[in-house]
């Protein structure tokens, strides 16, 4: 019976919410949405109380590893150790040169060989490294443990083991190589005492060392969020050095500040320059791991980093997709160039270009990479060669643009002569180190370097002007669908084709000439605009008139719509198009390829950026159509001769004035057709002119036949 009237209240209380939610379903939704923030809370939760009980000071095995290396390690016979004993520092004994692994259980030590070196770069101890990094397999009576290979050299730490520990006290000590002796000499901070980092989920994954370009560094796209909220603080009496308290924690690393405002890191004893917070304790930690290991690698591979070269490290972590790497890339300013102890792939600092073969093309490339990064770090001093360089390309851009409508600078007149005279004005910052300088400089010289590898500088068969290809292209015919909209729209596409054609030159764009023509094309849509409404006007009052034709109606109706169609089009297209000529190249680019993947390529510009024109002729047509049947149909015969001779003469000029513009726009599948025709008539007259001269030699014949008799 319990169980009954239990039940029964059940059903009640559903019926209940059944009738609420039936009467309001945004209450549904608020019982959903109440729902699974319950479940993620309680998630989150577990989630901390896990991170919290795996951040204890001793590196204690806790979990079941699966065997990850090549080879197995010595086991360790684990004896029950009572909880919260503490336990004793292992050591790093070495032998033979290199590092060995040491394992302290019940006061016997285990000595294991190190294992062969990888590019990975775990995170150390200090930095709360966590047991979840080793792999191997684990069970309570006989422990194997088998971990991978970090490279760092103090790897124990004391402490009492953690109540949710299972293994008892089984300690663990990592193996390490031994760093060279100048160059690769370990640029490690010492924390000291309860300065360690907190352990992360991240670090349990190996970060991976890859070789990127300059480009790589994400500095613009970082998207790094500050609170927004109600800031305090108090200013203590006498106080005239503002200093963040984290500058002590980075060791010799200085904090900089870029022109445009970013904060990046140097190391000016070894040259070593990113953009990762250095203030956080696992940044530094990898970063310097990273820095250790490629000096590592580079004394192995015999590289030289002279006095002139730099280091720079970005972290590429991606916490979405589980991927940790840190990039890097050495730079050389003797050379102007970037280089790598990893073979590097060239391809995404080509852009679009094609076909490029010649390492003296490619050396382009890699100097506008340079000059990126001096842009990014300008730490360099200024050299009166560099500023004379300089000078002198503006210079002769400014000559070029003047003198040619084809120049290949990648700016107009004006803008040139603006960039000139700043970097005359900057001629007292040479031999001294001026970050601004340097970092205007370096960007005048990046935009002239990309201009160069772009246009095949110092080729055979480089380009010389904008509206030249540098490929074998064969002949491209256009489209059906062009050739038979173009008589449609007044021949307006083909126009517009041929100019797209010259600006979108081997999948590559030039700024003056993509600027020039989108402001080309909106003069022409704001006068198309004003003539359509020009023509509305007019059959608006034409409308007006009393005892109007039902035809003449009709054709006054398509011309307003037309001249309807023509102002909306216009005003659209200008406003979509009035911020397209402040483009940058890149984004003229990613708008002209995108163009060119669609359904017709750029002809779909083409006979978009028509329809403004084509409509306003087809509303000027339809409204003389209107204006003659009106005339003809309701006047006496002397207006409709006078009226019909003016007709007459104004279309014959504007039949005459079309043709002479389609004679070289008018596409060749309606020349083909006109030049059929005027073969068939050709033909035809020379048929008839046969036909006549043997009839007149028939009528000969026969009166000499005649006379003969």
């Amino acid at each position: 019976m319990t169980k009954f009237l239990g039940l029964l209240k059940l059903l009640q209380s559903l019926q209940r919410l059944l009738c609420t939610t039936a009467s309001c379903p945004l209450k549904v939704l608020l019982m959903l949405a109440e729902f699974l923030r319950r479940i993620w809370k309680s998630q989150r939760k577990k989630k901390l109380d896990m991170e919290q009980s795996s951040g204890a000071q001793d590196l204690v095995v806790r979990h079941a590893w699966r065997r990850s290396l090549q080879g197995e390690l010595p086991s360790a016979e684990a004896s029950p150790t009572p909880l919260g004993q503490q336990m004793a520092p292992s050591s790093v004994s070495q032998h033979s040169g290199s590092s060995q692994c040491t394992f302290i259980q019940n006061g016997a030590a285990n000595h294991v060989p190190p294992p062969n070196n990888d590019s990975q770069i775990a995170p150390s101890l200090d930095s709360g490294f966590d047991s979840d990094t080793a792999e191997g397999q684990l069970n309570h009576l006989g422990n194997t443990i088998n971990f991978p290979h970090p490279p760092h050299r103090e790897c124990v730490q004391t402490g009492k083991s953690a109540p949710s520990d299972d293994l008892h006290g089984v300690r663990v000590t990592f193996p390490v190589p031994e760093p060279a002796a100048s160059t690769s000499s370990s640029l490690r901070v010492n924390w000291g005492p309860g300065l360690g980092a907190p352990i992360r989920p991240s670090e349990r994954i190996p970060r991976q060392i890859i070789p990127v370009a300059a480009q790589s560094v994400m500095r613009y796209n970082r998207k790094v969020r500050i609170r927004s909220s109600d800031s305090k603080y108090t200013i203590n009496p006498g106080t005239k050095e503002f200093i963040d308290p984290q500058r002590r924690n980075i060791g010799d690393w200085e904090p900089c500040v870029h022109p445009e405002g970013a904060l990046y890191f140097r190391h000016p004893h070894k040259r070593i320059c990113t953009d990762a917070n250095l203030y956080k304790h696992r940044n530094l930690d990898v970063i310097t791991r990273c820095a250790d290991q490629l000096f590592d690698w580079i004394k192995t591979g015999e590289l030289q980093f002279s006095e002139k070269s730099e280091l720079v490290l970005e972290l590429m972590d991606d916490k979405r997709a589980n991927i940790w790497r840190c990039g890097y890339y050495f730079v050389d300013h003797a050379y102007r160039c970037l280089f790598w102890v990893h073979p590097f792939q060239a391809e995404p600092i080509f852009g679009n270009v094609k076909g490029i073969k010649s390492p003296s093309h490619i050396k382009y490339a890699m100097e506008a990479q340079y000059w990126m990064h001096c842009e990014l770090f300008p730490t360099q001093t200024i050299s009166l060669p560099l500023w004379e360089e300089i000078k002198l390309t503006l210079l002769h851009a400014t000559a070029e643009t003047i003198t040619s409508d084809t120049s290949l600078a990648p700016f107009d007149r004006e803008e040139l002569g603006k960039m000139l005279e700043l970097t005359k004005d900057l001629e007292g910052s040479v031999g001294a180190r001026h970050p601004h300088a340097m970092c205007v400089l370096a960007r005048f010289a990046r935009m002239f370097a990309r201009t160069k590898f772009f246009n095949f500088c110092g080729q055979v068969g480089a380009r010389l002007d904008t509206d030249q290809t540098v490929y074998y292209n064969r002949r491209q015919s256009r489209s059906i669908f062009l050739a038979w909209i173009s008589p449609l729209l007044f021949g307006a596409p083909e126009i517009h084709a041929k100019g797209l054609k010259t600006i979108w030159v081997d999948r590559l764009v030039n700024h003056i000439s993509w600027k020039r023509f989108i402001n080309k094309l909106n003069s022409e849509w704001q006068e198309f605009t004003l003539y359509g409404t020009v023509v509305l006007n007019a059959n608006v009052a034409f409308l007006a008139i009393q005892n109007i034709k039902s035809t003449t109606k009709t054709l006054s109706y398509v011309s307003t719509v037309c001249s309807v169609g023509t102002v909306i089009l216009g005003l659209l297209l200008a406003r979509q198009h009035r911020t397209r000529g402040r483009d940058s190249a890149e984004e003229a680019v990613y708008f002209m390829t995108r163009m060119t993947y669609s359904m017709f390529g750029t002809e779909t510009l083409a006979v978009l950026y028509s329809t403004p024109f084509g409509l306003l002729m087809w509303g000027m047509i339809f409204f003389v159509l209107a204006f003659c049947f009106q005339v003809f149909e309701g006047s006496n015969e002397t207006i409709q001769a006078s009226v019909g001779s003016a007709v007459a003469l104004v279309g014959l000029l504007v039949f005459w004035t079309i043709w002479a513009s389609w004679d070289s726009y008018l596409p060749h599948y309606w020349l083909y057709i006109l030049r059929i025709f005027n073969a068939r008539r050709r033909r035809k007259s020379k048929l008839d002119e046969s036909l006549s001269s043997s009839s007149t030699a028939e009528d000969g014949n026969e009166d000499d036949s005649e006379e003969d008799q």
